[in-house]
């Protein structure tokens, strides 16, 4: 598990595996609001693609899309959102994972 700040006032943790029964990554997350994601994918060309649903504090649902993708010794995670359940969607966020130096 691994915690991430994101912009002012963000902050969140989640949770990543490889489930050998489905035989996919699975992912879950929560951030500081108590909105909770939950995601599904495989890893294809080169990086790890999820798609899922948040739930948000508020009771909305949000469908996402969201990427892992390796980047000179970093991870970027780009997040695209739908409010119309799938109909329209657009950039939710776009992070950089930096390894720190031991």
């Amino acid at each position: 598990p691994g915690t991430a700040a994101g912009r002012v006032g963000e902050c969140g943790t989640g949770l990543g595996v490889h489930d050998p029964v489905r035989g996919r990554w699975r992912c879950g997350v929560v951030d500081c609001t108590g909105s909770w994601g939950e995601f599904g994918g495989d890893f294809t060309d080169g990086a790890r693609r999820f798609t899922g649903e948040t739930h948000r504090a508020d009771g909305k649902k949000i469908l996402r899309r969201m990427d892992l993708v390796p980047e000179a010794g970093n991870v970027r995670q780009v997040s695209h959102a739908s409010r119309d359940a799938g109909a329209t969607w657009a950039p939710h966020y776009d992070y950089t994972y930096v390894r720190r130096k031991p």
